[in-house]
Protein backbone atom coordinates (compact mmCIF):
# COMPACT_ATOMS: atom_id res chain seq x y z
CA UNK A 1 0.00 0.00 0.00
CA UNK A 2 2.76 2.67 0.94
CA UNK A 3 4.74 1.79 -2.69
CA UNK A 4 1.43 2.13 -4.23
CA UNK A 5 0.83 5.51 -2.47
CA UNK A 6 4.16 7.02 -3.08
CA UNK A 7 3.96 5.69 -6.95
CA UNK A 8 0.95 7.59 -7.27
CA UNK A 9 2.07 10.42 -5.48
CA UNK A 10 5.11 10.85 -7.56
CA UNK A 11 2.93 10.11 -11.02
CA UNK A 12 0.42 12.67 -9.59
CA UNK A 13 3.63 15.34 -8.95
CA UNK A 14 4.75 14.32 -12.66
CA UNK A 15 1.26 15.39 -14.24
CA UNK A 16 1.58 18.40 -12.54
CA UNK A 17 4.43 19.33 -13.26
CA UNK A 18 3.88 18.92 -17.13
CA UNK A 19 0.55 21.25 -16.74
CA UNK A 20 0.77 25.21 -17.61
CA UNK A 21 0.04 26.52 -14.04
CA UNK A 22 3.02 25.42 -11.60
CA UNK A 23 1.20 27.40 -8.82
CA UNK A 24 1.41 25.71 -5.52
CA UNK A 25 2.74 22.76 -6.79
CA UNK A 26 5.34 20.61 -4.65
CA UNK A 27 8.07 19.16 -6.60
CA UNK A 28 11.33 17.13 -6.12
CA UNK A 29 13.72 19.56 -4.76
CA UNK A 30 14.74 21.87 -2.07
CA UNK A 31 12.51 22.69 1.09
CA UNK A 32 13.77 24.22 4.49
CA UNK A 33 11.89 24.87 7.76
CA UNK A 34 11.66 24.28 10.93
CA UNK A 35 11.38 20.80 12.39
CA UNK A 36 8.80 20.62 14.66
CA UNK A 37 7.56 17.02 16.26
CA UNK A 38 3.93 17.13 17.38
CA UNK A 39 2.89 15.03 21.53
CA UNK A 40 2.09 12.14 19.42
CA UNK A 41 5.65 11.94 17.51
CA UNK A 42 4.41 12.95 14.07
CA UNK A 43 6.47 15.45 12.21
CA UNK A 44 6.45 18.35 10.84
CA UNK A 45 8.32 20.76 8.42
CA UNK A 46 7.19 24.18 9.46
CA UNK A 47 7.98 27.52 6.77
CA UNK A 48 5.54 30.16 8.36
CA UNK A 49 2.01 29.01 6.85
CA UNK A 50 3.00 26.37 5.71
CA UNK A 51 3.57 22.61 6.50
CA UNK A 52 5.11 19.60 4.88
CA UNK A 53 4.89 16.45 6.69
CA UNK A 54 7.62 13.90 6.44
CA UNK A 55 6.97 10.53 6.44
CA UNK A 56 6.75 7.96 9.33
CA UNK A 57 9.66 5.48 7.07
CA UNK A 58 11.96 9.20 7.47
CA UNK A 59 11.50 11.19 10.81
CA UNK A 60 13.75 9.36 12.95
CA UNK A 61 16.41 11.09 11.27
CA UNK A 62 15.56 15.04 12.00
CA UNK A 63 14.68 13.59 15.47
CA UNK A 64 18.41 15.37 16.67
CA UNK A 65 17.05 18.64 14.45
CA UNK A 66 14.26 18.68 16.11
CA UNK A 67 13.47 22.44 16.83
CA UNK A 68 15.67 23.79 13.91
CA UNK A 69 15.54 25.24 10.54
CA UNK A 70 16.86 22.93 8.15
CA UNK A 71 17.22 22.53 4.73
CA UNK A 72 16.37 19.08 3.15
CA UNK A 73 16.53 17.76 -0.74
CA UNK A 74 13.38 15.98 -1.30
CA UNK A 75 13.81 13.73 -3.85
CA UNK A 76 10.40 11.72 -3.27
CA UNK A 77 7.41 14.21 -2.77
CA UNK A 78 3.44 12.85 -2.35
CA UNK A 79 1.09 15.99 -3.00
CA UNK A 80 -2.73 15.10 -2.91
CA UNK A 81 -3.93 18.34 -3.95
CA UNK A 82 -2.74 21.64 -5.51
CA UNK A 83 -2.72 23.87 -3.70
CA UNK A 84 -2.01 21.94 -0.62
CA UNK A 85 0.24 20.64 1.77
CA UNK A 86 2.40 17.31 0.56
CA UNK A 87 4.90 15.41 2.11
CA UNK A 88 8.68 14.64 2.24
CA UNK A 89 8.51 10.43 1.63
CA UNK A 90 12.53 10.62 0.98
CA UNK A 91 14.96 13.12 1.19
CA UNK A 92 18.51 13.97 1.75
CA UNK A 93 20.12 16.49 4.55
CA UNK A 94 21.75 19.59 3.90
CA UNK A 95 22.41 20.97 6.98
CA UNK A 96 20.62 24.60 8.95
CA UNK A 97 19.34 26.86 6.57
CA UNK A 98 21.20 30.52 6.85
CA UNK A 99 20.11 33.07 4.43
CA UNK A 100 17.87 35.17 6.36
CA UNK A 101 15.08 38.09 5.25
CA UNK A 102 14.71 38.44 9.19
CA UNK A 103 17.08 37.60 11.57
CA UNK A 104 15.35 35.22 13.72
CA UNK A 105 17.87 34.83 15.84
CA UNK A 106 16.87 38.58 16.74
CA UNK A 107 13.00 37.75 16.39
CA UNK A 108 11.33 35.23 19.07
CA UNK A 109 7.62 33.91 19.26
CA UNK A 110 5.67 32.31 22.13
CA UNK A 111 2.50 30.29 22.79
CA UNK A 112 0.77 30.31 26.13
CA UNK A 113 -2.43 29.21 26.76
CA UNK A 114 -5.26 31.45 27.73
CA UNK A 115 -8.46 30.24 28.20
CA UNK A 116 -9.41 28.20 31.73
CA UNK A 117 -10.46 24.02 31.08
CA UNK A 118 -14.23 24.36 29.88
CA UNK A 119 -13.77 27.31 28.05
CA UNK A 120 -13.43 27.92 24.28
CA UNK A 121 -9.54 27.32 23.35
CA UNK A 122 -7.71 30.57 23.17
CA UNK A 123 -4.04 31.64 23.16
CA UNK A 124 -1.77 34.49 22.98
CA UNK A 125 0.75 34.51 20.69
CA UNK A 126 3.68 36.58 21.29
CA UNK A 127 5.94 38.16 18.72
CA UNK A 128 9.12 40.11 20.31
CA UNK A 129 12.12 41.49 18.59
CA UNK A 130 15.23 40.87 21.61
CA UNK A 131 18.19 42.00 19.38
CA UNK A 132 19.13 46.20 19.40
CA UNK A 133 18.09 46.71 15.95
CA UNK A 134 14.63 47.82 14.25
CA UNK A 135 12.40 44.66 12.63
CA UNK A 136 10.04 44.76 10.34
CA UNK A 137 7.44 41.41 10.27
CA UNK A 138 5.59 40.77 7.45
CA UNK A 139 2.32 39.23 8.53
CA UNK A 140 1.59 37.71 5.39
CA UNK A 141 4.70 35.34 6.55
CA UNK A 142 3.31 34.66 10.40
CA UNK A 143 0.56 32.19 10.89
CA UNK A 144 -1.58 29.21 13.13
CA UNK A 145 -1.25 25.85 12.69
CA UNK A 146 -3.04 23.66 14.33
CA UNK A 147 -2.12 19.86 14.22
CA UNK A 148 -4.89 17.45 15.14
CA UNK A 149 -4.53 13.95 16.09
CA UNK A 150 -5.64 11.50 13.24
CA UNK A 151 -7.32 8.23 15.81
CA UNK A 152 -7.17 4.74 14.72
CA UNK A 153 -10.97 5.11 13.27
CA UNK A 154 -9.77 8.22 11.06
CA UNK A 155 -6.82 6.10 10.14
CA UNK A 156 -9.10 3.26 9.24
CA UNK A 157 -11.01 5.70 7.31
CA UNK A 158 -8.11 6.73 4.97
CA UNK A 159 -6.82 3.55 4.76
CA UNK A 160 -8.61 3.02 1.16
CA UNK A 161 -6.68 3.87 -2.22
CA UNK A 162 -9.47 6.59 -2.80
CA UNK A 163 -8.94 8.09 0.58
CA UNK A 164 -5.34 7.86 0.70
CA UNK A 165 -5.50 10.69 -1.91
CA UNK A 166 -6.56 13.08 0.00
CA UNK A 167 -4.34 12.74 2.85
CA UNK A 168 -0.78 13.52 2.64
CA UNK A 169 0.03 12.27 6.00
CA UNK A 170 0.60 9.16 6.75
CA UNK A 171 1.71 10.23 10.45
CA UNK A 172 -0.04 10.35 13.38
CA UNK A 173 -1.22 13.95 13.21
CA UNK A 174 -2.73 15.95 10.12
CA UNK A 175 -2.75 19.88 10.37
CA UNK A 176 -6.41 21.11 10.43
CA UNK A 177 -5.35 24.77 10.30
CA UNK A 178 -2.38 25.80 7.99
CA UNK A 179 -1.80 28.03 4.80
CA UNK A 180 -3.86 30.70 6.26
CA UNK A 181 -1.66 33.23 7.19
CA UNK A 182 -2.59 36.98 8.96
CA UNK A 183 -2.18 38.34 5.51
CA UNK A 184 -3.17 37.28 2.27
CA UNK A 185 -3.13 39.38 -1.08
CA UNK A 186 -4.43 43.17 0.08
CA UNK A 187 -6.29 42.06 2.97
CA UNK A 188 -5.73 41.43 6.42
CA UNK A 189 -7.14 37.88 7.70
CA UNK A 190 -8.59 38.17 11.06
CA UNK A 191 -10.89 34.93 11.11
CA UNK A 192 -11.47 31.31 8.84
CA UNK A 193 -13.63 28.49 8.96
CA UNK A 194 -14.18 25.14 7.03
CA UNK A 195 -15.85 21.78 7.61
CA UNK A 196 -13.72 18.62 8.23
CA UNK A 197 -15.06 15.25 8.46
CA UNK A 198 -19.11 16.68 8.26
CA UNK A 199 -17.81 19.07 11.69
CA UNK A 200 -17.13 22.63 11.36
CA UNK A 201 -13.90 24.80 12.35
CA UNK A 202 -12.86 28.06 12.66
CA UNK A 203 -10.37 30.55 14.44
CA UNK A 204 -10.80 33.93 15.13
CA UNK A 205 -8.24 37.44 16.43
CA UNK A 206 -11.35 39.44 16.04
CA UNK A 207 -11.95 42.27 13.06
CA UNK A 208 -10.51 45.32 15.71
CA UNK A 209 -7.35 43.10 16.44
CA UNK A 210 -6.47 42.39 12.61
CA UNK A 211 -2.98 42.89 11.86
CA UNK A 212 -1.03 45.40 9.38
CA UNK A 213 0.35 44.63 6.49
CA UNK A 214 4.03 45.07 8.10
CA UNK A 215 4.81 45.04 11.75
CA UNK A 216 7.43 47.18 13.06
CA UNK A 217 9.12 45.78 16.14
CA UNK A 218 11.88 48.33 17.84
CA UNK A 219 14.25 46.63 19.89
CA UNK A 220 12.60 44.70 22.95
CA UNK A 221 9.36 45.50 21.72
CA UNK A 222 6.66 42.69 20.81
CA UNK A 223 3.18 42.52 19.44
CA UNK A 224 0.10 40.15 20.74
CA UNK A 225 -1.93 38.17 19.23
CA UNK A 226 -5.19 36.29 20.89
CA UNK A 227 -6.61 33.46 19.09
CA UNK A 228 -9.71 31.83 19.61
CA UNK A 229 -10.78 28.35 18.11
CA UNK A 230 -14.14 26.94 17.42
CA UNK A 231 -13.53 23.03 17.49
CA UNK A 232 -15.11 19.41 17.52
CA UNK A 233 -14.00 16.70 19.85
CA UNK A 234 -10.21 16.03 19.37
CA UNK A 235 -6.62 16.34 20.69
CA UNK A 236 -5.00 19.49 19.63
CA UNK A 237 -1.33 20.98 19.26
CA UNK A 238 -0.84 24.39 18.39
CA UNK A 239 2.15 26.89 17.47
CA UNK A 240 2.86 29.92 15.25
CA UNK A 241 5.42 29.95 12.47
CA UNK A 242 6.94 32.50 10.50
CA UNK A 243 8.22 32.08 6.92
CA UNK A 244 8.06 31.44 3.43
CA UNK A 245 8.77 28.18 1.93
CA UNK A 246 12.31 27.79 0.19
CA UNK A 247 13.07 31.57 0.73
CA UNK A 248 14.58 32.41 4.10
CA UNK A 249 14.92 31.45 7.61
CA UNK A 250 11.53 30.35 9.49
CA UNK A 251 10.74 30.23 13.13
CA UNK A 252 8.34 28.58 14.81
CA UNK A 253 7.19 28.75 18.08
CA UNK A 254 6.48 26.32 20.86
CA UNK A 255 4.13 24.01 20.78
CA UNK A 256 0.77 24.33 23.23
CA UNK A 257 -1.40 20.63 23.96
CA UNK A 258 -4.97 21.06 24.32
CA UNK A 259 -8.25 18.61 23.92
CA UNK A 260 -11.68 19.45 23.12
CA UNK A 261 -14.78 17.65 24.19
CA UNK A 262 -18.78 16.69 22.17
CA UNK A 263 -19.43 20.29 24.29
CA UNK A 264 -16.51 21.93 21.95
CA UNK A 265 -15.23 22.70 25.32
CA UNK A 266 -11.15 23.01 26.07
CA UNK A 267 -8.96 21.36 28.67
CA UNK A 268 -5.22 21.94 28.76
CA UNK A 269 -2.67 18.78 28.68
CA UNK A 270 0.59 18.66 29.67
CA UNK A 271 3.06 17.14 27.78
CA UNK A 272 6.65 15.68 29.42
CA UNK A 273 9.52 17.58 28.31
CA UNK A 274 7.76 21.01 27.73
Amino acid sequence: MRRCKTLIGALFVVSLLASPSTAGIRPPGEYNGVVVFDRWGGCTLSSGPYVMYIAEGEKARLKEHAGRCVRLNATQVYQPHNPGDGSIVQFTYLGPTRRAKVPVSELQIGVVRAFEDGQKPAFLITVRNVGKERLQIQSSDLAPTLLVYQGPSERARLSGLLSNLHSPSDGPSIALITRESFWIGDEARWQSGRRRNGESYSWTIGKENALPKQITLGPGASRRIKIWFGLGTGEYDFFCGYGRINEFQCLASNLVAFNVDGQRRGKAVAVPGR
